[in-house]
């Protein structure tokens, strides 16, 4: 019997019940492994919504800052710029799907000027006594006249208010187009059409963008002039989520239909709850602010709160055995008015 004979006679195969343990403990191993996995990726996906929500809150408070420090400007020293309410709120009182009835919702409403934030400042060599229908005028720097540039050539014109800020009134009370903006010259120049009359721009002058619904489809701003002051609502909305805890924050600026959400801007989402503290001149807290409270606002505490939605990474099944996986996040700041 050579060697490779006796090699195959003492060479033994694996029987049916090892085959079975190494498969059992295999499958155990893997079954660790994916369960590990699958737990990894469920607490990846809960921390990725978590970015989500603390990201939400950041842009909606910087939103709102930037807009509310806007409050005032354009609007009569003695005029009420702000309705304040405690917080926020969207019930769907009547089942309709949406919160936008009368009744259904409540919602921070101010003043200003304008309501795109959009304002260039006449220069010093841009006083004129105007003396046609088209003026070119100068203006105080290149940076707010590219605010002042029609979007695209099929976009739609744009208008302006000509703003005096030293007495809070317009040297003429119209809206102006926007013929043409220069905002490589030195001075950049601002082209506008529509005065009716000679009037005196001086330098300090604003020119405030506003839109313009044309509500009565004739193109012309003036027949059916935007409102002035212009006005800027942030209300909830429903969410496009099953989770009926979450809500849209949005902004419903002057020129926008009111009852239509599909033109609201939408500032942030996963939100909860939003809340507001008013500091009067005494140094007080209040809220809402009634009354003559109104007057006496200097500056507001906003107090945002969102969450992941329970129907997705917060549901208590995403992560079996840890009950509610819904996660919070809560950010505040205080907002200086800043025009009154």
């Amino acid at each position: 019997m050579n060697q490779f004979s006796r090699y195959l006679k003492d060479s033994r195969a694996f029987t049916l019940i090892e085959l079975l343990i190494v498969s059992g403990l295999v499958g155990i191993v893997m079954a660790a492994v994916l369960g590990l996995v699958v737990t990894t990726q469920r607490h990846t996906y809960t921390s990725e919504e978590v970015v989500d929500v603390q990201q939400n809150l950041r842009v909606a408070l910087d939103f709102m800052s930037c807009d509310l420090r806007h409050a005032g400007l354009g609007v009569a020293a003695d005029a009420i710029i702000l309705e304040a309410p405690a917080g926020l709120r969207c019930e769907d009182g009547n089942g309709d799907g949406d919160c936008l009835d009368s009744g259904e919702s409540d919602f921070l409403h101010f003043q200003t000027v304008t309501a795109t934030g959009e304002i260039a400042r006449i220069g010093v060599d841009g006083g004129v006594t105007t003396t046609s229908d088209e003026q070119t005028i100068a203006l105080s720097d290149q940076k707010s006249a590219r605010l002042l540039l029609p979007e695209g050539e099929d976009s739609a014109p744009v208008y302006v208010r000509i703003f005096r800020p030293s007495n809070r009134t317009q040297p003429l009370d119209r809206v102006f187009k926007v013929k043409a903006v220069d905002h490589e010259a030195d001075p950049p120049t601002l082209t506008v059409t529509g005065f009716i009359e000679s009037t005196v721009l001086r330098p300090g002058d604003l020119l405030v963008r506003v839109d313009d619904p044309d509500l009565d489809g004739d193109g012309d701003p003036n027949t059916d002039p935007p409102q002035h002051p212009n006005q800027v609502d942030y209300r909830l909305v429903k969410a496009d989520t099953d989770d009926p805890d979450q809500f849209d924050l949005v902004r419903v600026p002057t020129g926008v239909d009111p009852d239509d959400e599909t033109t609201f801007q939408r500032v942030a989402g996963k939100i909860v709850d939003v809340q507001f503290q008013y500091l009067l001149e005494d140094g007080s807290e209040t809220a809402p602010a009634v009354g003559s409270d109104l007057e006496r606002i200097r500056a507001i505490r906003i107090t945002l709160v969102a969450a992941t939605d329970a129907t997705r990474t917060g549901n208590a099944n995403f992560n079996p055995g840890q009950g509610d996986n819904v996660k919070t996040r809560t950010l505040s700041t205080v907002v200086e008015l800043r025009n009154r």
